[in-house]
């Protein structure tokens, strides 16, 4: 049974992610390198496999990183398979037609994670996008959630 085991290497790629996610959008070899404390030559070479796989892409202009359009595709493949925006999208977009408003559907997992909604029709920004995250404490999704 391999219950604590992980590989190294994709451990430390996962890292690479999740610090382009947070502390990004923009990070060097070396910043990155630093970041998760791995030699540069190494963190180079994760990157390097990240960008072969869409993962990760290279600014020409600075040579900074930056999360890939992979991750795009992986992530909608992901909401696609919840059953709860499959069975709210249809529901999400009924209401926001008859209120004029926007409606997103959100998940508490610790943090609030927007997973789909239809924005209002009448808005100048927004604010959430499907597959982001909030404290679960702030805001309109907050409020609905203790309404309930």
């Amino acid at each position: 049974m391999w219950v604590g085991m992980t590989v190294q290497s994709v451990q430390r790629a996962a890292r690479i992610l999740h610090e382009l996610a947070t502390a990004g959008p923009r990070l060097g070899v070396t910043d990155l390198a630093d970041r998760i404390g791995v030699s540069r030559p190494t963190a180079h070479a994760l990157l390097r496999t990240l960008e072969a796989e869409g993962l990760v892409r290279q600014e020409k202009e600075t040579s900074k990183y930056l999360l890939g359009p992979a991750l795009l595709r992986l992530g909608n493949s992901f909401l696609e398979t919840q059953e709860l925006r499959s069975r709210s999208v249809a529901w999400a977009d009924t209401l926001a037609e008859r209120i004029g408003e926007a409606v997103w559907v959100a998940v508490l997992d610790g943090r609030l994670r927007t997973g789909s909604g239809t924005p209002s029709p009448y808005a100048r920004w927004r604010r959430s996008s499907p597959g982001s995250s909030g404290p679960a404490g702030r805001g309109l999704a907050h409020l609905g959630l203790n309404a309930g």
